[in-house]
């Protein structure tokens, strides 16, 4: 079911298509989720190819893409972008067999009792 963002978000005209789509499922042992965002500004990207922010304070922005490669390295996982077609795509793929064994050995699964 796709979310509505306010135009002020995106940078759309009111009249244009603001919806994100977020799609999650399981394929052969991993949970994989994609969200698609579209957007009206062009992408800037670091010399290293790092997606940066567009918001004008940079300084306060920009840290949710690192938050989330971080979980998915930490579940042996990956994170993709895509800019295409004025829509951003995030997938994002974590190893679930990876992430049971995390959260058993860090007593997340289960009843909690030891």
């Amino acid at each position: 079911m796709p979310l509505t963002r306010p135009a002020e978000k995106t940078g759309f005209d009111p009249e244009q298509d603001r919806r994100i789509e977020i799609r999650m499922g399981v394929k052969k042992e991993a949970l994989i989720l994609v969200v698609k965002n579209p957007y009206a500004h062009d992408l800037k990207y670091s010399e290293a190819g790092e997606l940066l922010t567009t918001k004008k304070d940079s300084q306060r922005h920009g840290y949710g893409l690192k938050s989330i490669e971080r979980t998915a390295e930490r579940y042996f996982g990956e994170v993709l972008t895509d800019g295409k077609g004025r829509v951003f795509t995030l997938t994002v793929i974590l190893n679930l067999p990876q992430m049971t064994a995390q959260n058993s050995s860090s007593g997340l699964c289960g009843s909690g009792r030891k």
